[in-house]
């Protein structure tokens, strides 16, 4: 079992940019490795059995061409399975249409987030400029039955393996449901293992819709009219209902579709619209309520639950304005730009009375939050999320540099805890629950976190409770700033690996499967163009 990471070091040393020190988690990426066991110290649960995976940006340049934002860089998947307190790790680029031709033709060949390559550059093309959208898959993984899918803003997520990270091809749903866009949150209901998700339609009459998908097929819950469809990022889902806001970032739809403006550059901010909050029965997608609050600006959810009868709460990380997008951009986060600071809000929707009221849940700078998944759409205390500034158990404030903490909030008033190092910069942490445990932040975190002194990543473990380090791994590089991920128990990814040995005529046991794809050829790509190309005539 190897070790020593020395031989999968870069073999031209990578040094951030000048510019702060976590500058190093927006510089590229190029190598990918396989490290059977990582170096680790302290302690790692041995009843940690599973496997984590995440997406993100990993290559800001092709060519002599730069991406623009965070949100643009091709995409790359890294797995850390974890067994008996040991930690394997692995790292490939996904190979998406968007990544293959960039790599084919030394050109930005797809329209990113907030990257437009110029057509004119792409006659030498053959498979043609693609003006409309991108399946770099960097925003997020999701389960959904046997599928593991990482997903974008474009209704074209890619599946793959989440054993050998190899890219199975682009998802297609093979319907007619009307998706120009979509979220990167879908939801899951963990009762009846339906996937939840919304769509913004193209096609006149232009709409948000809300779908159901039981891992064989779409069904169409709701259509929202809307001549200027709101940017979508993420939903709520209760155990009976969906909580949809429409925010006044609106799609300047005629824009988009004329071309020669990148996604972001395609919406206008209209706070005098205020927003909207949808109440939705998810079993028939009747629209149940639509009530109208004051404008505000968000990306994430926290939770949200039915706290009586005529009462909904609804936990988000807000904005007062679309402006954390514009400080996403490369060079400001490089050159240690400011980033606003959001206001973690609870919103109480009376159903009474038909008004919102919300105030702020905590002051602390959290972002990318997360909770234990057993506690998604009740009643909960705790959540988690990666943070810039916060108040330790001491009372000590800290100062604000990017995301220099992990951050424990309790909802209900109790003190906030953080785990922080010197020069380190943590990603999004996972919640993995103790088999064991009792309360509801029984549990580790898990993180990747940014060393910069070292100019390496590690695989941070976190007592969920205290906030407290148990264990680290130590990777071979660094690892850019990635979006999002998911942590698949090992019972779960077992189930998917039974089936598909199970399905092949050798009749495979589940062990003969895990050693025979370890030594599957790579694919040339993704084997199915998505249907959403073919709506478009491609």
């Amino acid at each position: 079992m190897n070790k020593d990471l020395d031989r999968f070091a870069p073999k031209v040393p990578v040094t951030p940019s000048d510019g702060p020190a976590y500058s190093l988690g927006f510089e590229t990426l190029e190598s990918e490795v396989e490290v059977d066991e990582a170096p680790t110290s302290g302690e790692i649960p041995s009843w940690l059995s599973g496997t984590l995976v995440r997406t993100g940006p990993a290559k800001f340049e092709v060519g002599e061409q730069k991406f623009n934002h965070w949100f643009d860089g091709l995409g790359m998947l890294h797995r850390f399975q974890l067994e008996g307190g040991k930690v394997s790790y692995g790292n490939k680029f996904i190979q998406s249409r968007a990544y293959l031709h960039a790599m084919e033709n030394d050109q930005i060949s797809f329209r990113e987030f907030a990257t437009d390559p110029d057509p004119d550059k792409f006659h030498h093309v053959s498979q043609g400029y693609e003006p409309h959208g991108t399946d770099n898959a960097i925003v997020n993984i999701v389960k959904i039955k046997d599928k593991i899918l990482a997903t974008t803003q474009m209704p074209m997520p890619i599946e793959f393996d989440p054993h050998t990270l190899k890219t199975i091809g682009t998802f297609d749903f093979e319907d007619n449901i009307p998706d120009g866009f979509t979220t990167p949150h879908p939801q899951v209901d963990a009762e009846g293992g339906y996937m939840y998700n919304w769509t913004i339609s193209l096609d006149p009459p232009v709409s948000h819709n809300l779908y159901r998908f039981d891992g064989e097929k779409r069904e169409l819950l709701c259509t929202i009219p809307s001549e200027e469809p709101s940017f979508l990022n993420s939903f709520a889902l209760t155990e009976d209902y969906i909580v949809f806001v429409e925010q006044p970032y609106r799609l300047d739809y005629m824009a988009l579709i004329a071309g020669g403006k990148a996604f972001a550059n395609c919406f206008d901010w209209k706070p005098e619209q205020g927003c909207t909050f949808w109440i939705i029965d998810k079993e028939n997608g009747e629209v149940l309520r639509k009530l109208k609050t004051d404008a505000f600006f968000f990306l994430h959810h926290i939770n949200a639950y039915l706290e009586s009868d005529d009462s909904f709460v609804v936990d988000m990380v807000t904005y007062k304005d679309p402006a954390i997008l514009g400080a996403l951009y490369l060079d400001k986060l490089r050159a240690g730009g400011g980033i606003p600071v959001p206001l973690i809000r609870r919103f109480r929707l009376d159903l009474t009375n038909d008004v919102v009221r919300s105030e702020p849940l905590r002051d602390a700078f959290v972002e990318l939050p997360r909770i234990n998944s057993a506690f998604s759409g009740q009643y909960y205390q705790y959540f988690y999320g990666f943070g810039g500034y916060g108040s330790a158990p001491s009372g000590s404030s800290l100062s604000y540099d990017f995301a220099n903490c992990l951050v424990k909030v309790d909802v209900t008033g109790g003190t906030t805890l953080i785990w922080q190092q010197d020069g380190c910069f943590p990603g999004e942490p996972i919640f993995v629950p103790d088999p064991k445990g009792t309360q509801e932040d029984d549990g580790v975190l898990l993180s990747v976190v940014l060393d910069s002194e070292a100019s390496k990543s590690f695989l941070l473990v976190v007592d969920a409770r205290t906030m407290q380090e148990m264990g680290r791994a130590d990777l071979p590089h660094h690892v850019p700033f990635s979006l999002g991920g998911e942590f698949f128990p090992r019972k779960d990814l077992m189930a998917t690996a039974e089936e598909v040995a199970m399905s092949t005529d050798a009749g495979l046991t589940v062990e003969d499967f895990y050693a025979a794809i370890q030594n599957l050829p790579e694919p040339d790509g993704p084997t199915n163009k998505s249907g959403w190309l073919k709506r478009l005539g491609r």
